[in-house]
């Protein structure tokens, strides 16, 4: 099967993700209409978050509005942490990442580090011990 172009709607960066991760669902044999949908979900999110860390990156995660005596946090740093929310459903949805429970991680937590706009990938870090108190033996 011929993988599908990109819907017309996209922004250019959802469109190259829609396409990077159509090719691999097609070669799994994944590929239906709802696989598009939920496709079409997931890249329009990922447009979004790109966005999103391109505006915080460029204006800091603290930022003074016109007219506002106080900073304020990002509103963008809310459109990042929901369009990766977004992100991760659809990716299950798709079979792509399975759901993990957080109480599997052990003494690692997920970490996910943003390279560049267009590739991001987690890795575990561990969590430093905190140290003991109490008697010397």
């Amino acid at each position: 099967m011929l993988v599908p172009s990109p819907p017309m709607h996209l922004e250019t960066i959802a469109g190259g993700e829609w396409s990077r991760l159509a090719e691999e669902l097609v070669s799994r044999g994944l590929w239906d209409e709802a696989t598009a949908a939920l496709l079409e979900g997931y890249a329009a999110s990922y447009g979004r978050w790109v966005k999103a860390e391109i505006e915080i990156r460029k204006n800091g995660e603290v930022v003074n509005l016109p007219g506002k005596d106080k900073p304020i946090r990002n509103p963008w740093l809310d459109v990042a942490q929901d369009a990766l929310r977004l992100m991760r459903q659809f990716l299950s949805d798709l079979k792509v990442v399975e759901k993990r429970d957080p109480a599997s991680y052990g003494p690692y937590r997920q970490k996910v580090e943003a390279r560049d706009p267009g590739a991001w990938f987690a890795t575990a870090t561990p969590t430093p011990e905190k140290p003991r108190r109490g008697k010397l033996q």
